[in-house]
């Protein structure tokens, strides 16, 4: 058996990876940058809020943006 039958019996999708410039954006609530989906955050996006980790620990903006 192939991989690829493999792959088909176990229900796994057999599709072309997305181009970079294709791949969702968000713009960080800290630094205000935009960053792309990883495949880490593909169970998480829509919760995904922070650039890094560095824009996760800091202090949270006021409305007024200080």
């Amino acid at each position: 058996m192939t991989l690829k039958e493999n792959l088909e019996i176990s229900g796994c999708k057999l599709t072309k990876p997305m181009k970079k410039q294709h791949l969702p954006e968000k713009i960080c609530v800290i630094c205000d940058r935009p960053f792309t989906w990883r495949k880490k955050w593909k169970t998480v996006w829509d919760d995904v809020k922070y650039c890094s980790e560095r824009c996760r620990r800091a202090p949270k903006k006021n409305k007024d943006g200080k």
